[in-house]
């Protein structure tokens, strides 16, 4: 059949489909510029250069601006954030136009004290944009759902509980 094709059409396949391919990859979703998971792994067991990095990726910049460990008082900050009643997200579309979003990769399932929030989250994407309410993008560790929720929680006061305050202001 790919003889048949390719006298038909006078190219190979591969060239008729690329622009297809190169075209069905963009635009790439923000999140796709992050980095990857890291498998879930003890803190304890690790060495301190091997533990996970938070990614602060500024919109406005369109690059990871910032990278720090991922220390207790940001899992404790995002974990308050995400026990605020959040709400599942209603919009169709959850790519920022400004501000800033920050990758939680963490290395033990992270469990919320939330019923909306069931299972342990591996992964979270959390969105913030001046003028809106938070919304975070949660990877769950038993199943392959990837809920978006909207958190009833300042954005502003999340940014200077973490630090961000310059990453923020650049990326409004």
């Amino acid at each position: 059949m790919f003889v048949k094709l390719n006298r038909i059409v006078g190219m190979s396949l591969l060239a008729a489909l690329l622009p297809i391919l190169v075209l069905s990859t963009f635009p790439r979703p923000l999140y796709a510029y992050m980095p990857a998971f890291e498998p879930a792994i003890s803190l304890a067991s690790r060495p301190a250069a091997d533990v996970p990095k938070a990614a602060v990726f500024g919109v406005r910049q369109e690059k990871v601006v910032k990278a720090v460990p991922l220390a207790p008082e940001w899992i404790r900050a995002v974990t308050e954030a995400l026990e605020s009643s959040p709400a599942a997200y209603g919009g169709f579309e959850v790519n920022p136009r400004s501000g800033i979003v920050i990758h939680f990769p963490f290395a033990e399932p992270l469990r919320i004290r939330n019923e909306k929030i069931p299972d342990a989250i591996r992964e979270l994407y959390l969105f913030l944009e001046p003028g809106q309410k938070p919304r975070a993008l949660l990877f769950l560790a038993s199943s392959n759902k990837k809920p978006i929720f909207e958190l009833n929680y300042d954005a502003e006061k999340l940014v200077r509980t973490l630090g961000l305050k310059e990453e923020w202001a650049n990326n409004r």
